[in-house]
């Protein structure tokens, strides 16, 4: 335990949330300004230490955004522009009440109105996964119905409708391309038989690459740290396939997923 009062709480934040190499580098920013950095505050040139109430307000006063801790790793984050809330516009990867999710459509649009996105993808899950209460074609189009209704009452902001679709262990699709053609969105994903040999789970990824319908394979691993071990899983040749068939693999931010390395 590091015990710090109030004032120096942020700055002791930082301090032991960063790399080593990222520390060095807010040491050497400092050091440029006349400034020293310790957990405990920033010394001045005159020999006073100034601390700031949160880290957001330590990173500002070497003007820099916000750094939040997972990137903090002593390089890039201090070459490039972060990217903020205020820069991201949609969310393509969504499930609501209709599937597993904790908010009806409305909800949902509302909510990421309020957030200043432009547009989204509402993306439940499919009929396989029946535990997650996944859609049949029929409710699909159901649902799409009131995607539509939105809309029209939201002339400013556009739901697209989508699928996160079983990828089955017998190497089929859960929908049909009759159906997925439909959809302005697809998701593929493998929910089922983690337990297949590697050929089997890379056969089951070349169909969904394949079909022209597809546009992303979710959590390409499969795996929750802590939790379960993901399927065996050819990386290279995953992202060989999604350039050559230009697909999108899901960077899952969620911090138990973390799927494809930097």
């Amino acid at each position: 335990f590091r015990f710090v009062t109030a004032q120096q709480y942020a700055t002791a934040l930082h301090h032991f949330t960063g790399s080593k190499e990222h520390n060095v580098r807010m040491r050497q920013l400092a050091k440029e300004r006349g400034e020293k950095i310790s957990e405990y505050g920033v010394e001045q040139p005159d020999g006073t230490v100034l601390t700031f109430p949160t880290e957001q307000a330590f990173f500002a006063h070497f003007n820099l955004p916000f750094i939040p801790p997972a990137l903090r790793a002593g390089h890039e984050e201090f070459e490039r522009e972060l990217p903020i809330q205020a820069t991201i516009k949609a969310d393509f990867h969504m499930h609501t009440t209709w599937s597993d999710g904790a908010s009806s459509i409305a909800e949902m649009g509302d909510a990421l109105q309020q957030k200043g996105y432009s547009h989204a993808v509402i993306t439940d899950h499919s009929q396989f996964l029946a535990v997650a209460n996944g859609l049949t074609p029929a409710r699909l189009r159901q649902q799409r119905l009131e995607i539509e209704a939105y809309n029209k009452a939201h002339p400013n902001f556009r739901l697209f409708a989508g699928t996160e679709m079983d990828i089955l262990p017998d190497g089929t699709l859960d929908f049909e391309d009759d159906v997925l053609r439909e959809l302005d969105f697809v998701i593929a994903a493998i929910h089922s038989s983690f337990n297949q040999t590697e050929e089997q789970i890379m056969t089951r990824m070349y169909t969904a690459m394949q079909n022209p319908y597809v546009h992303m394979i979710a959590h390409p691993t499969g795996r929750i740290i802590e939790k379960r071990e993901g399927y065996a899983v050819n990386m290279p040749q995953l992202i060989a396939w999604a350039k050559q068939y230009g697909k999108i693999l899901e960077l899952n931010a969620n911090p138990y997923r973390l799927d494809l390395c930097e």
